[in-house]
């Protein structure tokens, strides 16, 4: 039977599956990562298969409070150590010393023992409570979040973006995202990286892709790797490979999907600003965003617009676009009036 045929039953059976779980052999960890990242679809099923082989396996004992209570007053009780004496020659007060010695470190090692495994359980109640962080993007800046896991985001200006301090407690990497970011995703095939904005999730193992949230419509372009979107509420979802955007329409709830030409969609990440064919209120409302201003339009400017600009100022943009259509412009501080 081929490992796409599996289900939960399969894999808790499968030796191969099993070593790679308890981490035997560099052979089966990389065939396992490579066969996850080609079907992210079964990534549930791993999961559960694999809580299931680590749950069943064998644990040692921990020492209660109470066993940790009853050796401490079976050593220590001075009632018990005077009897004990009274009646002892000197050859057998030799032997209970060297016996309570034995049990004193005995009881070292219990208390070690017990303190280690509260300790522990305070540092994994602390880590439930994982940290969230909220970075907010003014217009006319950009920023970059590492995440922890390695992970980096590019946020572009008016991206909201919200993370967890740590992935350790969860078997996801779970973020939220309103606006635009470019994410370079670090690889871990048993925890996908998943992007939650507005009605859309998208989910990958290790990629880079560019996500843009506006008006409450959602675009998804892949550059490498391979990423779902879904639709909990329409119960649909796209795979995308690079070189494909899938959109999702906030007004009919449909996601679709086709080819595009990746460097359009992440030309901002470089510091260009890209317009193809592009009406004028478009062009104002990406460098009102871009450069953090406001703009007073006095007259009707008609036609389209197209061209690509790195790295230039307010300017030089406004000038090169006015060679094509004829208006005039002025900026005053964060104030530009078109004529």
């Amino acid at each position: 039977m081929k490992y796409e045929e599996f289900d939960i039953e399969d894999f808790i059976a499968d030796e191969f599956f099993i070593s790679w779980i308890k981490g035997n052999g560099k052979e089966a960890n990389v065939f396992w990562q490579s066969w996850i990242a080609a079907h992210p679809d079964k990534l549930h099923l791993i999961q559960k298969a694999r809580e299931i082989i680590l749950r069943h396996q064998p644990k040692r004992p921990i020492p209660s409070q109470k066993d940790y209570t009853e050796v401490l007053e079976g050593i220590l009780s001075p009632h018990k150590e005077k009897s004990l004496v009274i009646k002892q020659n000197p050859k057998n007060r030799r032997l209970h010393y060297a016996a309570s010695i034995t049990a004193f470190f005995v009881l070292l090692t219990i208390g070690i023992w017990f303190m280690s495994n509260k300790s522990s359980q305070t540092e994994q109640k602390a880590i439930v409570a994982t940290k969230m962080f909220k970075r907010e993007i003014p217009k006319g800046k950009k920023s970059v979040v590492t995440l922890a896991d390695g992970t980096k985001v590019k946020l572009n200006a008016g991206a909201s973006f919200e993370f967890p301090e740590s992935f350790s407690n969860s078997n996801e990497r779970r973020v939220y995202l309103s606006g635009e970011a470019f994410f370079e995703v670090a690889k871990d095939t048993l925890k996908p990286f998943i992007i939650e904005s507005n009605h859309i999730t998208t989910t990958v193992l290790g990629t880079s892709f560019n996500l843009q949230e506006e008006n409450g419509n959602v675009a998804v372009a892949v550059v490498t790797g391979k990423v779902k979107v879904s639709s909990a509420q329409e119960n649909t979802a796209v795979f995308l490979n690079p070189g494909e955007q899938a959109e999702y329409n906030y007004k009919s709830k449909n996601i679709t999907k086709h080819k595009i030409d990746i460097e359009s969609v992440t030309f901002w990440k470089d510091d260009i600003i890209y317009f193809h064919q592009s009406a004028f209120h478009e062009v104002v409302d990406r460098l009102e965003n871009w450069y953090g201003v406001e703009f007073i339009i006095e007259r009707k400017i008609k036609g389209k617009f197209s061209g690509r600009f790195k790295s230039k100022s307010l300017n030089e943009v406004l000038l090169g676009l006015s060679y094509t259509t004829d208006f005039n412009f002025e900026i005053e501080k964060d104030k530009v009036t078109i004529y």
